[in-house]
């Protein structure tokens, strides 16, 4: 038990590091994706951590971008963090600032989350479109593709 916790710890501690990884251009890039599932009635304390450990990155001079995302339908309450990465390399990175708010995710988010799902994506600027200003929502499909 006390692997999977320590496993799991660190995945959220990966999770918000990660998600903080950005790409300067528009050439192809890597979108870091962790859906973070919050314990059923835990809303509020897990905002209170998350609000806790943004202050302190920032209050740390922490230069890396991120976004955060609630998902608006489905099963329980979910929350997604993206970043960008302009390659793999990328995750070698160490952000001497998220040793500073490690005890803070430890602390005040882990003890909310029910689970972590982490993706990572391709972009594939041969088929995009530049995102729009404005925009206020984001629609999410997954295909799982079959080889024939």
């Amino acid at each position: 038990m006390k692997t999977i916790k320590c496993i799991t710890n660190t995945l959220i501690v990966a999770v918000f590091s990660i998600g903080m990884l950005s790409a300067q251009n528009n050439e192809k890039a890597l979108l870091t994706m962790s859906e973070i599932t919050v314990k059923q009635g835990h809303n509020a304390q897990f905002m209170e951590g998350v609000k806790q450990w943004k202050e302190c990155y920032l209050e740390n001079k922490g230069e890396e971008t991120w976004n955060m995302w609630q998902r608006v339908q489905g099963e329980g309450t979910v929350y997604v963090m993206t970043g960008l990465m302009s390659n793999w390399a990328d995750m070698d990175k160490k952000d001497p600032v998220n040793k500073e708010c490690y005890t803070t995710v430890l602390n005040f988010i882990m003890p909310h989350v029910e689970k972590v799902n982490f993706n990572i994506a391709r972009t594939m600027p041969e088929f995009s479109r530049g995102p729009s200003e404005d925009m206020k929502l984001v629609w999410v499909t997954f295909y799982r593709v079959k080889n024939d």
